[in-house]
């Protein structure tokens, strides 16, 4: 059974047939309540398969009622007795062929409907008096068709083989338009009245009242049914019962989220104390008198890359040109070659680009010295724009006193590029590895309560690689490295627990440590072996120390205590004043909240 559709015990079939097709599934359970109109009439029952037929639907009838799991076999219907049943009860070999008469011991039906239980466009009509004095004369010992007891189907079936002539009132269900009966007469053995099988649509058409209420078999109840409706006294309870239930989950509602904050004063000493403690990996219990604690070591690995700006600089361009002219003072040809170093009286330095000879001077007609000359292209040494110099300007050419060197030099640009120095690349490596601790750190902490020390961690950064070498040309460079950290936690509450034993064992009888909020617990590393999990630390606590008292005992007798018995039992530790008790909200009930975690106990101390 894919679905399952509960029925109830007076529903009529016209109900079921809709919900029937309501439902998507092809196989559906239908849950028949005892005594129900369905279980016991064969006429429905036969509807109500033929309907699931044309709807290409397959039902299973699941009913305690023995009756109409008889009558359901009868039909050929799947039957189980409950919903968890795993096989279905046996059906019998016997099947009712679709267009097979329904015979219905009219006297003897148990399944009877009163008026108030019919739909509307049913109607009951019952036969004239004179059918019914036929009837009456015709049962055994003059009983009135009232007066017999309604049977069972299994008495239907022991009645029908009876040689007993069974009583002849006729009690049939005519529907105009919709059932048609068999045009045969009574059975004279039987006692049963034969009737051909419509459909349910047929049923829903209208119908003449008065023909149908002579159909109709009249039900015979010992006591008129009685209305269904709940009397007021159940309404009375039902709704009585809601509004206490509306009120408990309101009222807990309320102190679940109410909160109350206490403040009182209290004489009390100040107290620092400082405590060795151990932590151990993977010890399950706290060793308040060893001092001892459990530690967990944590170790987490990432691969971490990142990209770094390059602070080194370098000075490129383009190199100042020029073709100079080259005099020669002496009596002989002088030949340069070329590379020569050519210098300017300012320093700049220039290279002759090619081989050149100047002519030796000669005297005129007037006897005049006249230098020989000529021309050479030079290019600067270095690039840049200081490179590029005036037409007046004198050079020297190297090896060549006789030379006299002048012309200017164009073209010389200045550029400042970056260069990775080795400097940035070990920045790089220090700034990854810092990375990763601290990333790495937050990671091995899984909640606010776990502490993770400064210096109770190792770690450390592997598979160091840059993209860019030292005194490559370039703005940026990416470094890239596996980090690795292993870390020793323990609990702050541990830890606390550890202090605050130690602490009030030495106190003096009748005192104890007032722990609150507003201590102050600190603690550092002291010796680290965290390789094989072992860390002692120095824990110091800041406390107060008053009359021996258990705060947290008090706070959980609050709970639901009305503000006037919370101020009695504070007030009732020695040197404790109380000053106030504020609940919140303001429309909050004067009791105290449900959960300790909602109490905030705001202690003040004075000095004695």
């Amino acid at each position: 059974m894919d679905e399952i559709l509960y029925l109830e015990a007076d529903e009529e079939i016209t109900s079921v047939v809709d919900k029937l097709k309501g439902l998507e599934s092809k196989s559906i359970g239908l849950v028949v309540p005892k005594g129900s109109n369905i279980a016991q009439s064969l006429v429905s029952l036969k509807l109500l398969k033929k309907e699931a037929q044309k709807q290409e639907k397959k039902i299973a009838i699941v009913t305690s009622d023995e009756v109409g799991q008889k009558l359901a076999s009868q039909l050929d219907l799947v039957v189980y007795s409950d919903v968890k049943s795993g096989k279905p009860i046996s059906v019998p070999d016997s099947e009712v062929p679709e267009n097979e008469t329904i015979e219905i011991d009219a006297s003897k039906e148990e399944v009877i409907l009163e008026q108030e239980e019919l739909p509307d466009e049913f109607k009951i009509h019952r036969y004239d008096d004179e059918q019914l004095a036929q009837a009456q004369a015709a049962s055994p010992e003059g009983q009135t068709s009232q007066e017999q007891p309604a049977m069972s189907e299994k008495n239907l079936e022991n009645d029908a083989k009876s040689e007993a002539p069974a009583p002849q009132v006729i009690k049939e269900i005519h529907i105009e338009k919709t059932i048609e009966r068999e045009k045969s007469e009574p059975n004279e053995d039987s006692g049963f009245v034969s009737h051909a099988v419509g459909t349910v649509e047929d049923v829903r058409e209208k119908v003449d009242p008065h023909h149908l209420e002579a159909e109709r078999p009249i039900r015979y109840e010992a006591t008129p049914s009685k209305s269904k409706r709940p009397t007021v006294k159940k309404l009375w309870i039902v709704y009585s019962l809601s509004f206490v239930a509306i009120l408990i989950i309101a009222l807990g509602a309320l102190l679940g989220f109410e909160k109350m904050t206490v403040s009182a004063t209290i004489a009390a000493d100040k107290i620092e104390k400082e405590v060795d403690v151990k932590v151990e990996k993977d010890r399950q219990t706290v060793d308040p008198e060893a001092a001892i604690i459990g530690g967990t070591q944590v170790a987490k690995e990432a691969s971490l890359s990142r990209t770094f700006d390059s602070s080194g600089q370098k000075e490129t361009g383009e190199k100042a040109k020029g073709n100079l002219t080259f005099k020669n003072e002496s009596g002989v040809d002088e030949t340069i070659d070329g590379g020569n170093s050519v210098t300017s009286i300012s320093g700049i330095g220039f290279t002759l680009d090619q081989k050149i000879t100047v002519p030796k001077a000669q005297l005129n007609a007037a006897g005049d010295k006249v230098l020989g000359q000529t021309t050479g292209a030079v290019t600067a040494k270095e690039s840049g724009s200081s490179s590029n110099l005036s037409a007046s300007t004198n050079y020297i050419a190297s090896g060549h006193s006789k030379i006299a060197v002048s012309g200017a030099t164009t073209g010389g640009t200045t550029k400042i590029i970056k260069v990775v120095t080795k400097t940035d690349i070990e920045n790089a490596k220090r700034s990854l590895q810092d990375q990763g601790k601290d990333d790495l750190s937050k990671q091995v902490v899984p909640s606010a309560d776990q502490i993770l020390l400064e210096g109770a961690s190792n770690s450390e950064l592997s598979d160091f690689t840059t993209d860019k070498n030292a005194g490559d040309e370039s703005d940026k460079f990416t470094a890239k490295g596996k980090a690795k950290i292993t870390a020793m936690l323990y609990k702050s509450t541990d830890l606390k627990q550890v202090v605050s034993f130690v602490v009030e064992k030495n106190l003096p009888a009748g005192k104890g440590l007032l722990l609150s909020d507003a201590d102050m617990l600190s603690a550092k590393v002291k010796e680290a072996d965290i390789n094989i999990g072992k860390l002692t630390i120095v824990a110091g606590l800041k406390s107060f120390v008053g009359p021996k008292v258990d705060l947290s005992s008090l706070k959980k007798s609050w709970r639901l205590k009305s503000v006037k018995k919370i101020r009695d039992s504070l007030a009732a530790v020695e040197g404790v004043k109380v000053n106030s008790v504020v609940l919140s909200p303001a429309y909050s009930l004067p009791f105290g909240p449900l959960l300790t975690r909602n109490m905030d106990l705001k202690l003040e101390y004075t000095q004695k």
